[in-house]
């Protein structure tokens, strides 16, 4: 996101680099790191809708499935302070 750039801006700059890549010092270390996030987002994205499909299919069983939730826990004993 580039918020002093219009997106016309940004997709004019992107097809320069994409074409020009292979001559710009620290290219192909730009176009991995491109890759490299672009592969997070996705993951990302698929994530999401994983957990959007299980919301969906567990609040079918329960109206709100968030009032049945226990969250399994034990608390360490307090030890003498007196000794």
């Amino acid at each position: 996101m580039m918020r002093s750039k219009t997106p016309a801006e940004v997709e004019e700059y992107i097809k320069v680099f994409q074409t020009n890549f292979e001559v710009i010092p620290g290219g192909h270390r730009i176009i991995a790191k491109i890759n490299k996030s672009e592969n997070e987002k996705n993951k990302i994205i698929e994530y999401q809708s994983i957990l959007d499909r299980l919301y969906e299919e567990f609040s079918s069983f329960n109206e709100d499935i968030f009032d049945n939730i226990t969250i399994p826990y034990k608390m360490k004993s307090k030890q003498n302070m007196d000794a």
